[in-house]
């Protein structure tokens, strides 16, 4: 299976939000003591395709979700500004940015 979008958090606070993404996005969510609760509940009922890293660059962080992923589209970021993540995307190739409340949206041009 294809997947063309990915869910990155980088909110530490995320928690039960978390519930709310779409099962059917693998989801990259950052550890953290409201997180990883969430997180174990999930795994634990088989609930999507998540993954928990610790904190770190973005730009390693997307070398990692590109090796797993590497026919994403898609990229849909919680809890980092579209400026934060510029540069590192930019190693992808061209694409658009989408602003939303809590991060951004990136579409990767094909």
């Amino acid at each position: 299976m294809v997947d063309r979008k990915v869910c990155i958090v980088f909110a530490s606070d995320f928690g039960d939000d978390l519930r709310h993404l779409d099962p059917t996005v693998p989801v990259w969510i950052v550890r953290s003591e409201k997180n990883n609760p969430v997180i174990a509940d999930l795994w634990k009922a088989k609930v999507g395709n998540i993954t928990s890293f610790q904190p770190e660059e973005i730009g390693q962080l997307l070398d990692t979700v590109d090796e797993h992923h590497p026919d994403w589209a898609e990229f849909e970021v919680h809890g980092l500004r579209a400026d934060e993540a510029e540069s590192a995307l930019a190693k992808y190739g061209h694409g658009h940015f989408t602003l939303t409340p809590n991060g951004f949206v990136f579409r990767r041009k094909a």
